[in-house]
């Protein structure tokens, strides 16, 4: 056969060396792009409220952080902000971790007539609040008015925010990819102060109220069961009263400077209670007791009064001491959920959570004995007003019965 009646074989034509350039660029950019999609997600932060709470979010890898900004006027008065974060059931082993970061509180500028603690927890540079390490569920708090951080104007917060983060340090056994819910909440933290004195006949002193100071909130400090307000109460023990508390108004609200006096007989031995409320402006912002022991070791166990309904405040002292009422525990005064535990106004949709031995009409017992005054009389009436009202309309429909016409014989 000729050689020109050869076929040749064929030879794919060479692709161009710029369009080879171009499809590595391109693989090149898939890639990096797939390798920042998490941090990018990381910079996107979801304005959230309280409560808030989401289920199955997704972390894809190590490099994959999710964020909330949430908003600090939607917390209850004096704010205890609390993230909670729990694995799926797959990754009972994961580690995460939660921050409480990137505050907008500007120190001192926002708050210019505080004092501040911990300004430094939200500088640049410094560590933000982070969950203690472990594995498995997680949580993480914070309390700005630690740091002085309390608005006078209601409701307070307005504008202020902290990011929440939650990223896996560890995925444990069952690998990437796992979810997590997780719960963003406040409760109302109520501060308490006991004071306790030893007492022959009288005794002076400063109740400690370091804790339960407000800057710029009007303080003001009151025996609950001082009616006619000259800060003086004589503690009740008919027929006559038992001992006398006298408190003089300072000129700043660190602590009150008091004197009490045992109006029995000096031989006696009792304990003795005086209980008080701090106000301000947005409420009631604390609560305390203060014991005296007359002739008793303070020490003694035996002679330290009970707390039945483990609120904070003793029996003695308590103005309900059969429903929780007190700084560490509340119950729901009115609203939706009346009489359940509460620690916060928000748990009781549409309602108050009584935490600080509040007594509308200070007239005992205390509002959790009797929640919203006149409901049960309203409720009485109203079963009352609905059987008259059936018992007239029966009466009403048998007098207005047609009588049968009698026939003609």
């Amino acid at each position: 056969m000729p050689d020109q009646a050869r076929i040749a074989p064929t030879i794919p034509p060479r692709r161009p060396a710029h369009r080879a350039r171009r499809v590595r660029l391109a693989s090149l950019l898939v890639a990096l792009a797939s390798m920042a999609l998490p941090a990018l997600h990381a910079r996107v932060a979801h304005a959230v409220g309280t409560p808030f709470s989401q289920s199955g979010v997704a972390l894809a890898n190590l490099a994959t952080e999710v964020t909330w900004s949430v908003d600090f006027s939607t917390l209850p008065l004096r704010p205890r902000l609390i993230v909670e974060a729990a694995p799926d059931a797959a990754h009972g082993d994961m580690e995460l971790r939660l921050e409480i970061t990137n505050c907008n509180f500007v120190f001192p500028d926002d708050y210019p007539n505080e004092f501040f603690t911990c300004e430094q927890t939200f500088t640049p540079g410094h560590l933000p609040r982070i969950s203690a390490p472990g594995t498995g569920p997680r949580s993480v708090d914070f309390q700005p008015f630690d740091c002085g951080a309390i608005d006078s104007i209601a409701p307070a917060y307005v504008g202020k925010t902290c990011d929440v983060k939650v990223r896996a340090l560890a995925f444990g056994s069952a690998g990437a990819p796992a979810t997590f819910d997780i719960t963003i909440r406040g409760e109302t933290v109520v501060p308490s102060a006991t004071f306790s004195s030893e007492v022959t006949t009288n005794v002076s002193g400063d109740l400690p109220l370091g804790s339960v100071q407000y800057f710029n909130e009007n303080q003001n400090f009151r025996w609950i069961y001082d009616l006619d307000n000259d800060n003086v109460l004589l503690t009740p023990s008919p027929p006559q009263p038992a001992g006398r508390c006298e408190f003089t108004p300072p000129a700043f609200n660190q602590t009150i400077a008091f004197n009490y006096q045992y109006l029995g007989t000096p031989t006696d031995q009792r304990v003795d209670c005086c209980t008080w409320q701090v106000g301000s402006k947005t409420g009631v912002t604390g609560t305390g007791q203060a014991l005296f022991y007359v002739n008793l070791d303070s020490s003694n166990p035996a002679n330290q009064p009970g707390d039945l309904d483990t609120d904070g405040i003793r029996d003695l002292c308590d103005n309900c001491p059969t429903r929780p009422n007190g700084p560490l525990l509340g119950s729901c005064i009115s609203g939706t959920k009346i009489g359940k535990l509460c620690r916060s106004n928000q748990q009781c949709p549409g309602g108050t959570c009584s935490l600080s031995q509040d007594d509308a009409n200070r007239v005992l017992p205390g509002d959790a004995c009797v929640p919203e005054p006149g409901l049960a009389a309203m409720l009485g009436a109203g079963i009352v007003a609905l059987g008259s009202m059936t018992a007239w309309r029966s009466a009403h429909r048998g007098a207005r019965r047609p009588r049968r016409r009698q026939r003609a014989g």
